[in-house]
């Protein structure tokens, strides 16, 4: 972290879109009963998800893997025990899956599961006390797993926990300091272009949405919403350029629920309300309700549950767009407290989540397929976009690419990392259309270094990160 703009917050609002993502969705069973899955895609865009059953007083951990031929998922049994509900699943740069859970059995820990191609293995990480809640898994560059977690609330914890594996054995250590957070309330973790490890968690006794961030052996912890009562159940990625975008859950008593979003420019965190859910409150049963996952221009699709509707939500500048993609309502049937999403190398969105009809909860599959990704290139641009600059790094010369689904007003600013303009590239009315610009260090007399370059038009704004090597 080490930014000192890391602190710098913007409150905006957004512009809702009245042309909503008017689109089918293809929605499966997954098996048979189950509740709280998780979803991850392989290299292949094949959907793998991981989900938890109670049968006879006996919990279970099912895994299933798309089948393309069969078009459901084949799932197998791979654990037994005592489990928490919530379960976090990645797959590898071999495709295969690797998954986390809290286990009761033996004290309390963090179950990793993990597939080599031939069989599930199952060990427990290493903790300090009655451990393992409410985790979240990523894969680093080496193909090695990383985790971040909750201790149990009142059992002697210190605050979040990171596990990370190093090749040979699992390390485990505390991020903060902060005791006793109720291991409900979620962690989510992403590791950066260098394996640094950066989590989010909700801080029980500031009340605060928190991001964490490991450089050189150092964790950097700072609130980025500090509204109160806010942060719970928060899903983080990063951008091409390293930069956190995350949604959560504010709640105020008596009213319900707030699904806001925070992004950090590079200079400053913009931070939104995107959906306001009727009488939904703190509770074990919802932990998961929301997911964030990016495209690859960078913009943020969020889906969320009321245990009613399953919505689903695409940011673009200053701009979203709503859709319903599941409405129980008025059927007698509710929504489990799962909602996990990802997006898949066309853009496209896929998400599990579960559905309570009376005593029976059952997992399901949405997806949509042979749509037009929001931010995704075209013959005619449909959103603003600012798009990576390529070569990056470059020397001595780049090219900055966007797209205008209308005629604007542009400016194309470059600022040096102290946040000082040093060159203006655009600034006047373009044309709607796919747009260049060149961009040479020896003209503009560019020493080397990192620099930020910033896109305006109409409401949008995007500031997207540069390295100019000498």
């Amino acid at each position: 972290m080490k930014r000192a703009s890391i602190l710098s917050t913007i409150i905006v609002g957004w512009s809702l879109s009245t042309d909503l993502l008017a689109q089918d969705w293809e929605i499966d069973r997954i098996g048979g009963p189950g509740s709280g899955p998780s979803l991850t895609l392989d290299s292949f865009d094949m959907p793998h998800m991981a989900y938890h059953l109670l049968r006879n007083g006996q919990e279970e951990i099912y895994y299933g893997k798309w089948n393309e031929a069969t078009q459901i998922f084949d799932t197998e049994l791979i654990d037994q025990g005592s489990f928490e509900a919530f379960i976090s699943i990645i797959t590898d740069q071999n495709d295969f899956p690797h998954i986390t859970h809290h286990i009761h059995n033996g004290g309390g820990n963090l179950r990793y599961l993990h597939n080599d191609g031939n069989a599930w293995i199952a060990e427990d990480i290493p903790t300090v006390v009655h451990d393992g809640w409410s985790s979240s898994i990523k894969i680093d560059s080496r193909n090695l797993p990383h985790v971040s977690f909750l201790p149990g609330i009142g059992l002697g914890g210190l605050g979040v926990e990171y596990a990370w594996h190093d090749g040979l054995s699992w390390h485990a250590e505390y991020i903060g300091s902060e005791p006793d957070l109720n291991h409900y309330w979620g962690t989510s973790l992403a590791l950066d272009r260098e394996d640094n490890p950066h989590v989010t968690y909700y801080d029980d006794a500031l009340q605060d949405l928190m991001y964490a961030v490991k450089e050189d052996s150092v964790w950097t912890i700072v609130p980025i919403d500090t509204a109160g009562d806010v942060g719970y159940f928060s899903s983080l990625r990063l951008d091409g350029n390293d930069l956190p975008r995350i949604a959560y859950l504010k709640y105020t008593f008596g009213e319900g629920a707030v699904v806001k979003h925070a992004s950090f420019s590079g200079m400053s965190w913009v931070i939104s309300s995107i959906d306001t859910l009727q009488a939904v409150y703190p509770d074990p049963s919802v932990q998961g309700m929301i997911s964030l996952d990016l495209n690859e221009a960078g913009n943020s699709h969020i889906a969320f549950t009321n245990r009613e509707i399953l919505t689903y939500a695409v940011i673009t500048g200053l701009s979203i767009e709503k859709e319903t993609v599941v409405d129980l309502s008025s059927t007698g049937q509710t929504l489990g407290g799962a909602a996990s999403l990802k997006l898949d190398t066309e853009g496209n969105p896929h998400i599990v989540y579960d559905v309570q009809n009376g005593s029976q909860v059952g997992p399901m599959y949405a997806r949509r397929l042979g749509t037009t990704d929001v931010g995704s290139q075209g013959q005619m641009p449909h959103a603003f976009i600012l798009g990576q600059n390529y070569p990056n790094p470059f020397n001595p010369e780049t090219t900055i690419g966007f797209d205008l689904p209308r005629t604007a007003f542009v400016t194309l600013r470059l600022y040096n990392m102290l946040g000082q303009e040093v060159a203006t590239l655009v600034n006047g009315q373009i044309q709607a259309g796919t747009h260049s610009v060149s961009v040479s260090g020896p003209d503009l007399s560019l020493p080397s270094g990192v620099y930020m370059y910033r896109l305006n038009a109409e409401n949008f704004v995007q500031t997207r990160k540069m390295v100019l090597l000498r």
